[in-house]
């Protein structure tokens, strides 16, 4: 896999409502959902037929993301995006429209932009590696970094 399979082009979208008509919780418990809204994501675009999605979340409370603060803020919040609930996207039309983030966490993710994107690149890459028998992690240590992915309901999508 190359180091250029995530471009630099990206956006901030809003997931389509067909994308959660076809991937119905029920069959997909780890797609993050939101009760009346749908999640904001970066939308990167791949030299592959797909794109790369990844949430912003309010509470990220584990290390497979990028955290816009060092530490929790005081109402308890840490913001971030969540490598781990990635989507893996070919239909244009689970794509929805633009969609804008407080804007003090989008001063933080345009000056990081490039270490989110190589450590979407990595998360995504360990996975596929994982999955191929390229290189296999131990299982406690699979675990601890996928357990809880949205990957495995995407291999068709990458291939694997």
């Amino acid at each position: 896999m190359s180091d250029k399979l995530i471009s630099n082009v990206y956006e901030i979208r809003e997931l389509s409502s067909s994308f959660y008509t076809n991937y119905p919780e029920h069959l997909y418990p780890e797609i993050l959902r939101k009760k009346g809204r749908p999640y904001d994501v970066i939308v990167f675009e791949t030299n592959l037929d797909y794109y790369v999605c990844v949430p912003f979340r309010t509470y990220l409370n584990h290390n497979q993301g990028f955290h816009f603060y060092p530490k929790p803020l005081k109402n308890g919040e840490n913001p971030g995006i969540d490598y781990s609930k990635m989507l893996i996207i070919k239909e244009n039309d689970y794509i929805g429209p633009s969609s804008l983030i407080n804007a003090t966490q989008m001063v933080c993710f345009n000056k990081n932009v490039a270490t989110i994107q190589q450590e979407i690149f990595e998360y995504l890459e360990g996975y596929i590696k994982n999955v191929t028998g390229i290189n296999i992690l131990h299982p406690s240590q699979f675990n601890r970094k996928y357990q809880f992915s949205t990957l495995k309901y995407f291999h068709t999508e990458l291939g694997i």
